[in-house]
């Protein structure tokens, strides 16, 4: 029933050997780390938290699993907001999120993205994100070994051309806040937000920017670009354009991406 409402498996952050483990240690799941959709009645996501319950004597029966569930059926279209289509993210918008109980539970929800079908270039398995987890440890011998604290290794992951920068750019290109794909996407988000302000510092001066054109909206920024430019909330630059040669000569196996290329001359950041 879990995987049934929130789409994600019990223990969804944790490898296989690490779920079994906490089965076997009689573990419940936290149902913070799960996405619940709006129209989930409490009383269903305390139904499911006493039907994971290891001690059969403090499990939820099925007269009570039927009785909760017709009950919230009842009640479900007088939760439904207002239908709107579309909303942009208020400015503020990543104060109303909650935080993850963890970092690997902030990429672990990542999972539930889905990629829109205009944009075939941040598709990703859910076995693709769930391999990262286990590089995000602060034992030696991993990828992110050098990183001493959360704020640095969500940093570096977000910036390993990992599916996280993928989907992290893809939920905020849609800025809807009633997108189906912000939920999921909303805790990393606002761990990349802090870790930024906290690990950053202050830079004005040149910057410069390149964009590989693999969209419709950056398509039509290219093809229109005395008229439009393309709008990001996590705009990456680098002080010197030479350094990045492979993205000044982009292509995909042997077909030429065209660029648009920002140079700005004073640009207010954080320097990472």
């Amino acid at each position: 029933m879990l995987e049934l409402i929130t789409g994600l498996p019990p223990w969804h952050h944790l490898q296989s050997k690490s779920a079994l483990h906490a089965l076997h240690e009689g573990q419940v799941p936290s149902l913070h780390d799960y996405v619940w959709p709006l129209p989930c009645p409490k009383d269903v996501q305390c139904l499911v938290a006493r039907l994971l319950n290891h001690i059969p004597d403090e499990r939820a029966s099925i007269e009570e699993a039927i009785k909760v569930l017709e009950d919230a059926v009842e009640s479900v279209p007088l939760m439904f907001p207002e239908k709107i289509s579309s909303h942009h993210l208020a400015f503020n918008w990543l104060e109303g999120v909650s935080e993850s109980a963890s970092l690997e539970v902030a990429v672990a929800l990542l999972t539930g993205y889905r990629a829109p079908r205009d944009r075939p270039d941040i598709q990703c398995s859910p076995e693709d994100i769930r391999n990262i987890i286990p590089t995000l440890a602060s034992h030696s011998g991993n990828r992110f070994n050098t990183a001493s604290s959360d704020d640095e290794r969500a940093i570096l992951v977000y910036t390993a051309e990992s599916p996280v920068f993928k989907i992290v750019n893809g939920a905020l290109s849609e800025n809807n806040e009633y997108s189906v794909n912000i939920v999921y996407a909303s805790p990393m988000i606002k761990r990349i937000y802090h870790a930024i302000q906290t690990v950053g510092t202050p830079y004005s001066g040149p910057g410069s920017r390149v964009l590989q054109v693999l969209t419709p909206a950056l398509e039509n920024a290219f093809n229109n670009f005395s008229t439009h430019y393309a709008v990001a909330q996590f705009a990456s630059f680098t002080k010197h354009l030479s350094q990045i040669p492979s993205f000044t000569t982009a292509s995909i196996g042997e077909m030429l991406v065209p660029l648009i290329i920002f140079n700005c001359d004073n640009i207010a950041g954080l320097d990472i």
